[in-house]
C-alpha cells in the first residue's frame, strides 16, 4: 500500500514539472452559439508550477526537458522492428508448443527498455529540481507536504468506505 501512495504522490507531484509548455499563447474562448469569439493571452504554466522560476532557470528546464524527450524517441521502435515484433508474437500464439522461454526473453527486453526510460525521467527530473532555488526548493517540499497530506486524508477515506462496505 505504502509503494502505491508514494508513486502516486511522486506522480502527482511531478506533473507540473512535464506539463506541456509548447502550448499556443492564445487560446479562443467561445460563447453562445450567436456571439463572437473573443481571444484571450495565456501564458504557458511555469515549471514545477512555480512563479517565481526565471527566465534563465526556465530555458536550462526546457533544455533538459527536450533532451529527455529526444532520448526517450530514440529507444522507441521504428515501424519495420514494430511489424517485425507484432510478427513475432503472432508465431508464439500459434505455435503448438509454448515457448515460455523465448516469452520470458522478450518481455525481459521490454522491462529492460522501460526501465532504462524510468530512469532518464527521473535523473531530468533530479536535473530539473537542481536548477532550482533554495526558497523554490522549499516552497516544492511544502507543496508536497500538503499533497501528502492530502493523499493520507484519500486513503483514509477510501479504506473507511471499503470497511464501510465489507460490513
Amino acid at each position: 500500500m505504502k509503494r502505491y501512495l508514494i508513486a502516486a504522490v511522486l506522480t502527482f507531484a511531478s506533473l507540473p514539472t512535464f506539463a506541456d509548455n509548447n502550448q499556443p499563447d492564445t487560446v479562443k474562448l467561445s460563447q453562445q452559439a450567436n456571439q463572437t469569439v473573443k481571444t484571450a493571452k495565456v501564458a504557458p504554466p511555469k515549471p514545477f508550477g512555480l512563479e517565481s522560476i526565471t527566465p534563465e532557470q526556465e530555458s536550462k528546464i526546457r533544455q533538459i526537458q527536450i533532451d529527455l524527450q529526444t532520448k526517450t524517441q530514440a529507444l522507441n521502435p521504428s515501424q519495420e522492428k514494430m511489424a517485425k515484433e507484432v510478427e513475432q508474437w503472432t508465431k508464439l500464439v500459434q505455435n503448438e508448443k509454448f515457448d515460455e522461454e523465448q516469452v520470458k526473453q522478450i518481455l525481459r527486453g521490454y522491462n529492460e527498455k522501460q526501465l532504462d526510460i524510468q530512469v532518464m525521467k527521473i535523473k531530468a527530473e533530479h536535473d530539473m529540481y537542481q536548477v532550482l532555488t533554495p526558497e523554490q526548493k522549499n516552497t516544492l517540499a511544502e507543496r508536497r507536504k500538503k499533497q501528502q497530506e492530502q493523499m493520507k486524508l484519500i486513503m483514509q477515506k477510501a479504506q473507511e468506505k471499503a470497511k464501510a462496505q465489507n460490513k
